[in-house]
């Protein structure tokens, strides 16, 4: 009772609050639109994409376990040996695309590969093609490539799903074992959480040390400076 009597404990916020959730992973069917929305807001694989360059133990993991996977060297085989140095126009290595496929594999959780053959039915160009601007329809047949995905009337490109039955498509699909949606889900989505708060935890310490490390709370005697024993 005497020690409540003679100080009481003041918090000094000096921001406002923020109540923040973590993105919806799951598809969406929207009326007029051919294709699902990747999240509720058709924005998680940038929400995905954004937290992976802002968190260092992320995309340390990500990188690490990518460089992991590629190994020392890929052989492959006589059938595409004229792809393995000059993959398509681009100049892209084979070599490159697998790795920026693992990479895409390992922050979405899935990727996609665009094939284009030669006249003659052979693979002519192999390209990678970026998760974060990849859409499909509610049955996985076409792919909607777009620049800009935040516009409500984007502009897409419309690919065929590759169908291994028919040997048809120009875009080979993959969206991991793990979802039971329409897309991809990242095999870290249970951690969302913790790669949020060991990122804001970042942000806390070098806001303090930007601020000189100025207290967020003070303590004030009422009636002096309190004695040992109490």
């Amino acid at each position: 009772d005497n020690k409540e009597k003679m100080a009481n404990l003041e918090t000094l916020l000096f921001s406002n609050q923020v109540t923040r959730t973590i993105p919806d992973a799951e598809s969406k069917k929207v009326n007029g639109k051919p294709y699902m929305y990747y999240g509720v807001d058709n924005k998680f694989p940038q929400y995905l994409w954004n937290l992976y360059n802002k968190s260092a133990v992320l995309q340390s993991i990500i990188n690490g376990t990518s460089d992991y996977v590629m190994g020392n060297e890929i052989k492959f085989g006589d059938s595409i040996s004229d792809l393995v140095e000059m993959a398509n126009s681009d100049y892209d290595k084979l070599e490159d695309v697998i790795k920026k496929n693992s990479i895409d594999y390992l922050i979405f959780g899935g990727f996609a590969i665009q094939i284009l053959r030669t006249r003659t039915g052979n693979i002519g160009e192999i390209y990678w093609l970026d998760m974060n601007r990849c859409r499909v329809n509610e049955d996985r047949t076409k792919l909607y490539y777009s620049e800009d995905w935040s516009k409500w009337s984007p502009d897409f490109v419309e690919y065929d799903i590759y169908d291994p039955k028919t040997g048809k498509g120009d875009v080979i699909y993959f969206r991991g074992h793990k979802t039971r949606s329409t897309y991809p889900v990242p095999i870290y989505i249970g951690a969302l959480t913790s790669v949020e708060i060991s990122t804001e935890i970042s942000k806390f310490h070098l806001n303090a040390i930007l601020n000189n490390f100025n207290v967020s709370a003070i303590i004030n005697f009422n009636n002096g400076k309190p004695s040992d024993s109490i």
